[in-house]
């Protein structure tokens, strides 16, 4: 049994020898040489440059009236508020940040004041510049205005 492991590791080792002998007449002869070029790693999608993030706007709803009033928000960030009454100060006002553009918003704000209060208003500023337009909506018994979001 010592004998057969002696010749077996004899045979693997000529073996090896002569794979070493074969490699190293190859690379004497030019047929076989190695490469400096470097070879190309794969890419990982984490460590490649991500895209710089949009640029993010001021969005600043305005609205004014007297007691009573009452307004109600509608589309971007804010969905649909139901009627909110305007605190006793006469004024309210949201902001946010975006980075869609004043084109692309869809805004609307309606303000509801009681008859004879045509100080009732409602702004909406994209970065510092007003971006609606109020028109008047023909409901009974109060003066309503709509402030809608218009392509600047």
């Amino acid at each position: 049994m010592k004998r057969a492991a002696a010749v077996v590791a004899a045979l693997l080792g000529l073996v090896a020898l002569i794979v070493v002998l074969a490699l190293l007449a190859l690379w004497a002869s030019g047929a076989l040489t190695v490469s400096s070029r470097a070879v190309p790693q794969p890419t990982d999608a984490s460590s490649t440059a991500a895209p710089p993030p949009a640029p993010r706007h001021e969005v600043v709803i305005s609205i004014t009236g007297a007691p009573g009033t009452q307004f109600r928000v509608l589309g971007e960030v804010f969905g649909d508020t139901g009627p909110i009454d305007l605190p006793a100060s006469g004024r309210d006002e949201a902001r946010f940040s975006t980075g869609k553009s004043s084109g692309q918003l869809d805004l609307v704000v309606y303000v509801a004041a009681p008859i004879g209060d045509d100080a009732a208003s409602c702004t909406v500023t994209f970065d510092g510049r007003v971006i609606t337009q109020s028109e008047p909506v023909p409901l009974e018994n109060t003066h309503t205005l709509a402030c809608r979001v218009r392509s600047a």
